[in-house]
């Protein structure tokens, strides 16, 4: 698969894009601040689709920007509607953003299919972190864009408004019981293989084990 990862913003948030240069197309995963860094890593391809991982500021921020400029579908799981509706639901630790108003083209729900030039992504629901969390799959080149449910080492904080530690465990449960070989792309930190989680992260581990977190 032919993407590239770009961090940004103050939590370092990982921002996907996927080309599909035989079109000058893109895709955008959980476009962060900045735009102008955004459209520098496009290099003139267009972006025709955005895809949420989940609602929270640091990995949707831009998304009206690319609406309005390149007319992008904004694509996101439909129980992440409270996110597009409450700036306390979506930055909850008040990290001193500006103001927006968001809207999404595309309700998604699990086992969705998205067709992007030669890729074919499905949408994996993984809810825990945020009820609509979800990760985006590509069976034909086993890689995995996990969001903020499962890190290298780690996965994500179940504290924040609507999330829920018994439902994240599910969620990951569920994504480790696929292929070693599958590499994960996270919303954070580096790049790591469902293998590599199952027998290194302490919190699957635990799950694993039944351990009470």
């Amino acid at each position: 698969m032919n993407y590239k990862r770009i961090r940004l913003g103050s939590f370092v948030t990982n921002t996907y894009i996927i080309s599909d240069n035989s079109q000058n197309r893109a895709i955008i995963i959980d476009p962060a601040d900045s735009h102008e860094k955004i459209e520098k890593a496009l290099d003139g391809l267009v972006p025709e689709i955005i895809l949420l991982t989940h609602g929270h500021s640091d990995h949707m921020y831009e998304i009206q920007y690319f609406r309005e400029k390149y007319s992008s579908k904004v694509y996101a799981h439909c129980d992440e509607k409270p996110y597009f509706e409450s700036d306390y639901i979506r930055n909850p630790i008040g990290v001193p953003l500006e103001k927006r108003e968001y809207e999404c083209d595309v309700w998604l729900k699990d086992g969705d299919k998205i067709n992007f030039g030669p890729y074919l992504l499905q949408v994996i629901h993984t809810p825990g972190h945020t009820p609509g969390s979800v990760c985006y799959y590509c069976p034909e080149e086993k890689i995995m864009f996990s969001g903020d449910t499962l890190f290298n080492g780690s996965i994500g904080r179940t504290d924040f408004p609507l999330g829920d530690t018994e439902t994240i465990k599910k969620s990951v449960l569920k994504l480790i019981a696929l292929p070693d070989d599958i590499k994960l792309e996270s919303g954070h930190g580096f790049s790591s293989t469902i293998g590599c989680e199952r027998e290194t992260n302490p919190f699957v581990r635990a799950f694993v084990e039944g351990i009470e977190l």
